[in-house]
């Protein structure tokens, strides 16, 4: 019976062991173990007949219920920007970036420093109900950013998801728009992208993923 791996990957973000030298490590090695034929010990030289890397892009709105690392697969950044170097066994070279993406202006939303956020919880509460705020948990890579970047980090993951609307920013006046990046060492803020830079990476990833299959496929059958 011919074996297919339906998904096989490793979290780049939100659980402890989830970062990028593990995930390197797992996906470089699981597509090594591929191109070598070797198989498995019960089926030696029997490799699958198709291998699926779980996932290109990190998805932000999938549900957390396994935990906050289900948000984290990708092994491209939202924005086509590659995580880790990896091959896939095209010889010396490795994941490209997405070129030409059309970032939103370099500006954040964040808490105003000035302004009480004692009663902030409703919004932190509305704003990571719609964005992304999986890497402020334990683990992630905003973990120990403390309660204000929390709220900062909060608003701006709104502000970028919608666009840098200004009506995105308002929180009943307790925030402000910086155009000072407001990364806290590994912990990154996010500027979003354009619509249509998103549009066309996806059409090239789409692209790639089907050659990487038909390459695996060659490989298998012993033509590439």
């Amino acid at each position: 019976m011919p074996i297919v791996i339906g998904e096989v990957g490793w979290p780049t973000d939100g659980a402890f062991n989830a970062n990028l030298s593990a995930a390197r490590a797992f996906n470089q090695g699981l597509i090594n173990h591929v191109l070598s034929n070797r198989g498995t010990p019960l089926r030696p030289g029997v490799p699958p007949m198709d291998v699926y890397l779980f996932s290109l892009l990190d998805e932000g709105a999938k549900s957390v219920l396994p935990g906050n690392f289900e948000r984290h697969w990708g092994i491209f950044s939202f924005d086509g920007q590659a995580k880790y170097a990896l091959n896939l066994g095209w010889g010396s070279k490795l994941l490209k970036n997405a070129r030409n993406v059309q970032y939103l202006p370099s500006r954040w939303c964040v808490a105003d420093p000035t302004k009480d956020l004692s009663n902030v919880a409703n919004h932190f509460r509305l704003a990571c109900s719609e964005a992304d705020c999986t890497t402020l948990n334990y683990g992630g890579w905003c973990d120990g950013i403390g309660a204000k970047g929390n709220i900062s980090y909060a608003f701006n993951s709104i502000y970028q998801l919608r666009m840098q609307n200004s009506q995105s920013c308002d929180f009943d006046g307790i925030r402000l728009v910086t155009f000072l990046n407001p990364s806290v060492g590994e912990c990154r803020f996010l500027v979003g992208v354009t619509d249509m830079s998103f549009a066309k990476f996806r059409a090239c990833s789409n692209r790639l993923i089907y050659l990487v299959l038909i390459l695996w496929g060659l490989r298998f059958l012993g033509v590439y």
